[in-house]
């Protein structure tokens, strides 16, 4: 009787969590890393690999909203559906190999996708590229962002409501800052 409980709840927990998208990343994610590093010329070690959904962010905001931070973070995860998050480490990259042109043929390959290029941006060997995804005008739905340097490659996905986070996040008085030339 007591095996079948555990049985039961553990079937349960991994059901939940199948669900909630905490185990792994999906096949879009999958298809931009894969395709990030064969251009890449080295060999990656995977660092971090996960996704949290909604579930999982719900369970997140939870337990925000039991702090003080003195800015609404319950709110701004309220408007998160997924996140998606890869960390990889380069084990033979070559200094010197990184192009602009890599960045822009990623970027011709997310287009590709209906991701739209906010941020590229390439000093040395490390680059950034930050792009949006969106069905309606004015309403981005997906956010991705790379960031690529000798030492990692990170590689971030989040999916929401990012027009009601950039406005939750723009009406906090601590996420403000003076700009001085």
């Amino acid at each position: 009787m007591k095996t079948k409980k555990i049985m039961s709840a553990f079937l349960l927990s991994v059901v939940g969590l199948s669900l909630s998208g905490c185990f792994g990343i999906n096949n879009n994610f999958r298809n931009i890393r894969n395709s990030l590093t064969d251009n890449l010329d080295c060999r990656f070690r995977k660092e971090i690999e996960f996704s949290v959904g909604s579930a999982g962010i719900m369970f997140a905001s939870s337990f925000v909203s039991f702090t003080d931070t003195g800015f609404d973070l319950e709110e701004m995860l309220d408007q998160i559906s997924n996140v998606q998050i890869g960390i990889y480490e380069p084990l033979d990259f070559e200094s010197g190999t990184l192009s602009f042109n890599f960045l822009k043929n990623i970027t011709y390959d997310l287009r590709s996708c209906g991701w739209k290029s906010l941020v590229k941006s390439k000093s040395g060997n490390e680059l950034t590229g930050i792009y949006i995804k969106q069905e309606e005008e004015e309403n981005p739905e997906s956010l991705f962002v790379i960031a690529f340097s000798p030492e990692k490659l990170i590689l971030v996905e989040v999916n929401g409501n990012l027009k009601k986070l950039v406005e939750t996040i723009a009406e906090e008085d601590e996420f403000r800052f003076d700009i001085n030339y």
